[in-house]
């Protein structure tokens, strides 16, 4: 092995010459929008700069040069920290070779200037690969990366500061605090201080903040104590950092309710209320560090928020706290309560606060009674241009709503149709009629109406529709034909009596329900179809849904499994073969799922020249996405002119694939026909449907909101992204985060299926790199193929059923792999796999197909190397094996225990 070049500088030399350079120097000369710069740190919105400060690159200490990104959901190529190279790299979207030569330019030096001038064993961080799905556990603590655990020894010195100040500690006594209370929250009196103007600062009583975990962590907190504070930054407070979270305690699993105050000398008057009682496990207390200011962890990540049961808004009884209240209720949604303290708020100097309740002697049971009569508290109705409340006499543009299944201005409505029985004013006798209401998912229900004509030269002649809070509406509510939510459960909701399972036990019971009927090769698409029904349920809150398409031979359950998904799924109708204007009105009512059964006679039909049923199928490639699935169309008998919308999930049963573009919005499931053996199905559990409906109804009503701020934090910069990104939603707020790894294995299979369309070339490579990144150096050509033939469907490249494609041909699949650099044209060895089975070539595989491997399965590089002829001996059975679903020659001649 030659040694290295000592003229041949590492990563770490060139990182440290940018930083002697300059870090703000290089900084300035990479990012052209604004960033902050505070001499100890570089703060932007991104890595392409803005404001925020998401995206910090420290300036000065041991992490100088180094770059961190705090929000993973913009993490450049899914790093969350880096160096100056890597900083180069990404900015410039250029190779790491290309951005060392451009820095070269850049600092005008050459390799020998710069061995002359750093010492080769210089150390720089490197940057660990991240997970990219995670939990919001997980997430909060990337949120509060630089809330960093304070040391115990600075706390002791502020604290003995505090215990030797007694017109200190006397303030703290007046404010109703006790010494435990004081110890608790590690409260102490800062040390003198100059600032760069000169000015003397000393004795601001000075805390951590608490964070989710309980660990005490900077920033520091400072308020000002009268006569004690010299030269406080602000009378009230101040806390170097963007606004954060701090807590009273640890969250744990016991915490039913979570109490927000408006500020952290509340959360030490509540906290000092529950602390000797059972009530610290049942309530959480927390406040923003910045008061009325919403904290970075709730702006930029809603599901931290998640698992309480009922989430009080603390805030001061005056106008000031009712507003801030209102602004956190976006976040917490049908689980706010208002908790007031039991003032009536006049004028400045009236209590109004938690402190001041403390300090009339309030006990924790006087607490718990008010937090029992707490209201709940809802948004207020829609309050828009589209509202007739809001016009005058005039001309105004004209923007209704589509009230039918929307979800707008962060509710979502569901038409429901009941019956109203009565007498007739007009003659004394009995009627009955069906009735049209709008359910709104802050329990709220509304009648429709006509409006009132104005009589004027030109007005047309259909009528304006609004519902009884004035919102306006494009057209009469619809009610789907076959409603998945009835009457009774829909009252019981609306009476807060329907309770609901925690969604990731909801969609377990899904995925078992779709398991008992159909056997599929891929077990993950149980859970995908799973997480698929939810969507149907709430997809309206998305920008764009997939599709699903169920593909295999005849007989192997492709229209059984679409009926069982339409059994459970909201609003679910199945089409077989009809006329393409029958479907047009169908996907129009129903505003749910729809399945389309047999879609090769829909293609046969539009081949045939059909001019109608091609029209359909061009609306069909667009209804995926919300913003493109409204179409006019034209009703052929009475010519009159109509906006229908096609908008929402289908599911598609065939042969022998699908229309290329259409293809590219679809998840395909391949079924197969079972094991002989492995699967028997059972009888249909109607009853547990009937009650899995309306409870996801109901789910979908009560967190539709967080929901959907779950949402707007996924990219979505291509298609397969843009049509998982509501399962990706949905796990989020199913707690479940690994299941991200499912989808994550989804959008690799889909990028397969794309180039699949293309040549089997493509599959030959994407399947080799997946056992190269199992952590194998060597393959067999026969494990190849069986890789091959979990990605691609059982009839790929086939005219016939009886011919041998040439993916399925070892002599084609060897060439490709010579043709591409991944083996050599020499075998290593010969084996057999298992037992006596036919004798195998041995190949090594080459650097380059390791240097070709893409990002995702870089990994690779830290798994233990596995020798090729472990493939099959590496599994105890066959059950175990990543190929127990597909044809295997070992298993078939072979006494290889199967089970």
């Amino acid at each position: 092995m030659q040694s290295k070049n000592n003229n041949e500088m590492s990563i770490a030399d060139i990182n440290q010459a940018l930083v002697s350079k300059g870090i703000e120097t290089v900084v300035s000369h990479l990012i052209r929008d604004t960033y902050k710069f505070s001499g100890d740190y570089i703060t932007m919105g991104s890595i392409n700069g803005g404001s925020g400060d998401s995206f910090v690159v420290d300036v000065k200490g041991k992490h100088s040069g180094m770059w961190f990104e705090n929000n993973p959901e913009q993490a450049p190529n899914g790093q969350t920290k880096g160096d100056l190279v890597d900083l180069w790299m990404l900015t410039r979207n250029i190779s790491k070779g290309d951005a060392i030569k451009e820095i070269k330019q850049f600092l005008n030096i050459t390799n020998e200037q710069l061995a002359a001038q750093f010492k080769p064993n210089l150390h720089v961080v490197k940057p660990n690969k991240t997970v990219n799905h995670i939990s919001s556990r997980q997430r909060l603590a990337q949120h509060t990366d630089q809330l960093k655990r304070v040391s115990s020894s600075t706390i002791k010195k502020y604290q003995s500061r505090l215990n030797n100040n007694e017109a200190a500690l006397n303030y703290l006594y007046g404010r109703g605090l006790i010494n435990e209370t004081i110890e608790h929250f590690s409260l102490g009196l800062s040390t003198d201080y100059k600032s760069t103007d000169g000015i003397l600062r000393s004795n601001a009583l000075v805390f951590p903040i608490v964070r989710q975990d309980g660990e005490q962590a900077s920033p520091y907190v400072y308020y000002s104590i009268p006569d004690v504070t010299q030269n406080a930054i602000d009378e009230n407070g101040w806390c170097k950092s963007s606004p954060r979270l701090t807590y009273n305690m640890k969250r744990l699993d016991s915490h039913e309710y979570l109490i927000v105050v408006e500020g952290i000398k509340d959360l030490w008057a509540c906290h000092q209320l529950i602390a000797n009682s059972d009530l610290k496990n049942r309530i959480h207390i927390c406040s923003s560090t910045h008061g009325s200011v919403i904290p970075v962890e709730i702006d930029s990540d809603p599901t931290v928020l998640a698992g309480y049961k009922r989430i009080f808004l603390a805030h001061d009884v005056d106008p000031a706290g009712d507003e801030i209240a209102m602004g956190w209720l976006k976040y917490v949604g049908t689980r706010g309560f208002r908790l007031n303290p039991p003032f009536e708020y006049r004028k400045k100097g009236d209590d109004k606060d938690w402190t001041d309740y403390l300090k009339k002697g309030s006990s924790a049971k006087d607490f718990l009674s008010l937090i029992e009569s707490a209201t709940p508290m809802r948004l207020p109705s829609i309050k828009t241009a589209t509202n007739i409340k809001d016009l005058k006499p005039g001309v105004h543009g004209y923007d209704p709503v589509d009230i039918s299944g929307s979800f707008t201005n962060g509710y979502l409505y569901y038409p429901v149709m009941v019956m109203e029985s009565g007498v007739n004013v007009s003659d004394g006798v009995a009627g009955y009629s069906r009735v049209v209401k709008v359910l709104r998912s802050d329990r709220q229900l509304f009648d429709y109406r006509a409006l009132p004509r104005l009589s004027r030269p030109g007005a047309i002649a259909t009528p304006v529709y609004a519902l009884n809070d004035g919102t306006l509406i494009a057209d009469i509510p619809k009610t789907p034909p076959n409603a998945s939510w009835g009457w009774n459960d829909i009252e019981r909701w609306l009476d807060g009596n329907y309770p609901v399972r925690p969604l990731k036990i909801v969609v377990e019971d899904i995925e078992q329900l779709i398991a008992s009927q159909i056997w599929l090769p891929n077990q993950d698409d149980y859970l995908i179809l799973a997480l698929v029904v939810v969507v149907t349920y709430v997809q309206n809150v998305f920008d764009a849904v997939p599709f699903v398409l169920a593909t295999g031979a005849a007989g192997t359950g492709k229209s059984q499994l679409g009926e069982v998904m339409a059994k459970v799924a909201a609003n679910g109708t199945v089409v077989g073969d009809t006329s393409a204007a029958t479907i047009a009105r169908i996907l129009d009512e129903t505003r749910g799922f729809l399945m389309l059964d047999d879609v090769e006679k829909l293609k046969n039909r539009v081949d045939g020249s059909n001019l109608q049923m091609d029209d359909f199928l061009q609306i069909l490639k667009v209804s995926y996405k919300k913003s493109t699935a409204i179409k006019t169309v034209t009703e052929t008998k009475t010519m009159t002119v109509k906006r229908l919308n096609f908008y929402g999930v289908k599911f598609m049963t065939n042969i022998q694939g699908i229309e290329a573009v259409l293809g590219t919005r679809t998840i395909t499931v391949h079924t197969r026909k079972a094991p002989v053996g492995e699967f028997e199905q059972t009888d249909i559990d109607f009853e547990k449907i009937d009650a899995l409906k309306p409870e996801l109804h109901a789910w979908a009503m009560d967190n539709c909101e967080s929901l959907h701020q779950c949402y707007k934090k996924y990219p979505t910069p291509n298609r397969s992204q843009e049509i998982t990104a509501p399962l990706r939603a949905i796990i989020d707020m199913s707690g479940a985060t690994h299941w991200h790894d499912v989808i994550d294995d989804l959008i690799d299979r889909m990028s397969i299926e794309e180039k699949a369309e293309m040549s089997p070339e493509s599959v030959v490579k994407e399947s080799v790199w997946r056992i190269a990144a199992r952590g194998f150096n060597s393959i067999a050509i026969e494990q190849v193929i069986m890789e091959m033939s979990t990605l691609v469907p059982e009839n790929y490249m086939k005219e016939r059923t009886t011919d041998i494609p040439q993916w399925r041909q070892p002599e084609w699949v060897r060439k490709q792999l010579l043709n591409a650099g991944y083996i050599n044209t020499v075998s290593d060895k010969r084996f057999r796999a298992y037992g006596k089975c036919r004798v195998m070539r041995l190949y090594k595989l080459t650097s380059h197909l390791f240097s070709d491997l893409p990002k995702s399965k870089k990994i690779v590089t830290k798994l233990e190397k596995i020798s090729g002829v472990l493939f099959c001996k590496k599994f105890e059975t066959c059950k175990e094996c990543p190929y127990a679903d597909v044809s295997c020659e070992i298993r078939d001649s072979t006494t290889k225990r199967r089970y």
